[in-house]
Formats: structure tokens, sequence, C-alpha cells
């Protein structure tokens, strides 16, 4: 792994605080999107274990868009 892929991922602490901020939006918008809270919350954890999964490929700052990226494509 570069150094540069190192600065740029997520550590634990970061990723809470990303899940903190975004969790409720993201669900929101599955359960708009399927008008069922259960699967948007399970979808909203499923889109937040890709991001965990793919963290060292991600840029920070596009963080938000990418999550409802993966949300709209679950």
């Amino acid at each position: 792994m570069s150094t540069e892929a190192s600065q740029n991922s997520l550590d634990g602490q970061a990723f809470k605080t990303l899940f903190d901020t975004y969790f409720k939006g993201i669900r929101n918008f599955l359960y708009y999107k399927s008008g069922n809270m259960e699967l948007a919350e399970d979808l909203t954890q499923d889109a937040f274990m890709i991001l965990w999964k793919k963290k060292d490929q991600i840029d920070p700052s596009k963080v938000k868009s990418y999550l409802y990226t993966i949300a709209h494509n679950l």
C-alpha cells in the first residue's frame, strides 16, 4: 500500500463518525425508495459494510456521495 493511500484511508474512529453522521440520512433515503423501514435499515448497514471493505480505496472527501451511490445500487 502506498503512503498516499494509507493517509487517505478511513480508520475506525473516522468510520464511526461517518456512520453516526450519515446513517439516518441513508436509511431515510432507502426507506423512501423501498417503503420498508426494516429493509432500509438492513440495506443501510450493508452500504456501510461495503464502505468499510473499500475504505483504503475511497477519497474521504467523496464518502457521502459514494455512500448514496452504494445505497442506490443496493
